[in-house]
């Protein structure tokens, strides 16, 4: 996890580098981002190799679309390059594939390695399909990142204390976990009444939450600076 303690002392070099307004791209940046609010978060996470742009517009500018919204196998390859998830201490007899778990997961597709590793490490529900194009919601990105937490292990301080918001009720012991320890954690807060989970996730959305979430890993008490 040595990897993860990196990434935060990047983003703090980052976020103390960065000029006040940015009234010129510099290079790199994607064009669909000036003036964007998660501009910095965005730029942050593109840098350590979390996220990626959507290729080019009509000019030849890169964009990164932060409007967009993010899909299954998005949110698997985010999960698997933060948390560096891997076999942990599991074995095989036959290393596995992803279509081992999914039919709809072709093993040469994009985001195969890390769908394969959020199976092994069960970070989304088992279940014949994956349906990768899927958008996915704030409680499924609340549940996927509180599942990784697990994975791997660590030890998340937060505060404890229960929020309550008015659309928690329905939400599955499991999802209400998830949902307590995003908005305890200020990952994922609500707008006072609503934590709105149902509501699918922008692209740039994901980014602050990670930025969040890198902060969050370099406290991990359970960290000994070993591997």
């Amino acid at each position: 996890m040595k990897r993860i303690i990196c990434y935060a002392m990047v983003l703090s070099l980052i976020a103390l580098s960065a000029a006040p307004a940015l009234a010129k791209p510099a290079p790199g940046d994607f064009a669909d981002l000036l003036e964007h609010w998660a501009q910095r978060n965005v730029s942050a996470v593109c840098n350590l190799g979390l996220m990626s742009g959507m290729g080019e517009n009509e000019q030849g500018s890169q964009v990164f679309s932060p409007d967009g919204l993010v899909n299954r196998a998005q949110l698997a390859l985010v999960l698997q390059r933060t948390f560096e998830l891997d076999y942990g201490e599991k074995s095989f007899i036959k290393q596995p594939q992803a279509g081992d778990y999914y039919l709809d997961v072709d093993n040469g597709a994009w985001y195969a390695e890390a769908v394969k590793f959020c199976a092994i490490n069960q970070v989304f529900d088992s279940a014949e399909k994956f349906y990768p194009e899927q958008a996915v919601t704030r409680i499924e990105v609340a549940r996927a990142i509180h599942r990784s937490i697990k994975a791997k292990g660590l030890n998340i301080p937060m505060i404890m204390l229960m929020p309550y918001y008015q659309d928690m009720e329905g939400l599955s012991q499991e999802d209400s976990n998830a949902l307590v320890f995003a908005s305890n954690t200020s990952l994922m807060k609500g707008d006072g009444q609503n934590w709105r989970p149902q509501e699918q996730i922008t692209r740039a959305e994901l980014a602050t939450v990670l930025n969040s979430l890198l902060r969050l890993l370099a406290v991990d008490e359970s960290y000994d600076g070993q591997e």
